[in-house]
């Protein structure tokens, strides 16, 4: 073996190891650390939104904030909405997938879910 082929052979090795090394360290698996909030560790208890419950919802955008009162999430707009001919049409994208509220009223309110800053329960969560 040529003395060159054996040097590109050795740096090989050597960039390969190094490389190896950098991307191992990149995708290690480090300890979970809980996350703080005030300088004192978040209880690590998970939370379901109750979407048979009633919630007061906060939108914020750039200008203003808003709220509707004693509101229930039913869901989503889908992708298809029929219009008032009766036909079914996916000409309104710009309305596919909007957060459907019911008032205490029983009006609906379609939403920007993007606009939604933050949910307020109306009522505490009964303690079980």
């Amino acid at each position: 073996m040529k003395r060159r082929d054996l040097v590109f052979l050795l740096s090989g090795i050597l960039v390969g190891s190094v490389s190896f090394a950098a991307l191992r360290s990149c995708f290690s698996h480090q300890p979970e650390r809980a996350p703080e909030l005030g300088g004192q560790e978040v209880p690590k208890e998970k939370f379901v939104i109750d979407f048979s419950r009633r919630y007061n919802i906060i939108l914020s955008d750039y200008r203003s904030q808003s709220k509707y009162e004693n509101g229930k999430i039913l869901g989503y707009t889908g992708e298809t909405v029929r219009e008032s001919s009766g036909i079914t049409s996916k000409g309104y994208g710009n309305f596919s997938h909007w957060l459907v509220i019911e008032l205490a009223d029983g009006r609906r309110v379609y939403l920007s879910p993007g606009n939604v800053s933050y949910l307020e329960e109306v009522e505490p969560a009964s303690t079980k």
